[in-house]
């Protein structure tokens, strides 16, 4: 066997490995991956920004205050203590908050894996061999077009782009595992081939979201950036079509990882099934991580559902390509378990461009 062939069956073998241990642990119900948002401060301005609007110049006023810096720390032994594995730091903007390399050093002496999930802006060879030394091992980073013009309107602070790139060149540099989250709006799916040309050039992994939710605040403007039937049609009829075919669900389940081995924590302590689904399922200044994570009626309410419990989702005929998320339809319709037509027109369309290749 080559080299080449050894390296591809180790790979194979190590996310079969990974993919038979993540099942075990749904089983259980493992709070594998645990999304901490230490701050909604942020330096940019994103048009789609979840949390709230970001054109208002002063964030809405929260009823509970932040989480002071021990209480951080405590939460961080709860989550281990609850069988967590992997914490993802994010915003806002994580590398606002002036101890997040305090933080990071607490995970890691917990024997917790560190993502930092960040927009790049800040970062610099500094930082970056800061956050290294401290236990930081990946980064997440989205980018809103190929181009400075399409990413800074999205993000409303001129030169936010050239920034980001430059953050995720130091952060590879340096030995941090960068991930591009090139988020495909109205703006940018035309530069689909730039987008695709620069993950190559920066040699970082890259995955496309197509999902613009409305925002937490209630307002849901948010959504007139996100694809219409035409964008989608053209986009998976385009010369990078192959790239979103597959993804075929063939199990009988329409459940995202939400309360089943993914978990969000807000900044002032509420605990959410996962950072990208608001249904408060507890408060960490009353309850422990292990408690909310075992006890909560959301969760216990989540992990309880079957596919007859999402009536509309069912009997539906291009179920096995819906990229449904249950959080963002909660947050767009109010309505865990139900169906949003957006949803339901991409995964007819998916059905055409499977069946089509």
């Amino acid at each position: 066997m080559s080299d080449e062939q050894t390296k591809s069956a180790s790979d194979s073998d190590g996310a079969g490995a990974l993919s038979t241990a993540i099942q075990k642990a749904s089983k259980i119900c493992l709070p594998l991956n645990v999304t901490f948002e230490l701050s909604q401060a942020c330096n940019l301005r994103c048009t789609h920004c979840y949390n709230f609007d970001r054109k208002q110049i002063a964030r809405p006023k929260s009823e509970k205050p932040a989480l002071t810096p021990p209480e951080i720390k405590r939460v961080l032994k709860e989550i281990r203590d609850a069988g967590g594995l992997m914490v993802a730091f994010t915003g806002g903007e994580a590398l606002l908050h002036p101890h997040l390399i305090d933080f990071v050093r607490e995970a890691r002496s917990l024997k917790l894996a560190v993502r930092l999930k960040t927009n790049g802006t800040l970062m610099n060879e500094k930082k970056v061999r800061e956050l290294v030394a401290a236990g930081v091992t990946d980064m997440e980073t989205s980018l809103y077009g190929a181009t400075s013009a399409t990413h800074d309107k999205f993000t409303r602070v001129p030169g936010s782009f050239d920034k980001t790139v430059a953050g995720i060149r130091e952060a590879k540099a340096v030995g941090i595992q960068s991930t591009i989250n090139f988020i495909m709006h109205r703006g940018s799916a035309p530069e689909i081939g730039g987008m695709l040309k620069l993950a190559e050039e920066l040699q970082v992994d890259h995955a496309m979201s197509l999902e613009l939710t409305a925002r937490y605040d209630g307002t849901d403007d948010s959504l007139e950036n996100r694809l219409t039937k035409e964008d989608l049609e053209a986009l998976y009829s385009g010369p990078h079509r192959e790239y979103f075919a597959g993804s075929i669900n063939t199990t009988d389940s329409v459940q995202c990882p939400c309360a089943v081995t993914n978990a969000g924590i807000g900044f002032d302590g509420t605990v959410y099934p996962c950072i990208g689904a608001p249904i408060a399922a507890g408060d960490l200044r009353q309850n422990s991580f292990k408690e909310i994570w075992k006890n909560s009626e959301v969760f216990r309410w989540i992990r309880g559902l079957t596919l007859q419990d999402f009536k509309s989702c069912a009997p539906c005929e291009v179920r096995s390509f819906c990229q449904r998320s249950s959080g963002a339809i909660f947050t767009n319709t109010g309505n865990y378990t139900g169906p949003e037509d957006w949803t339901c027109v991409q995964a007819g369309l998916l059905r055409d461009l499977n069946q089509s290749l």
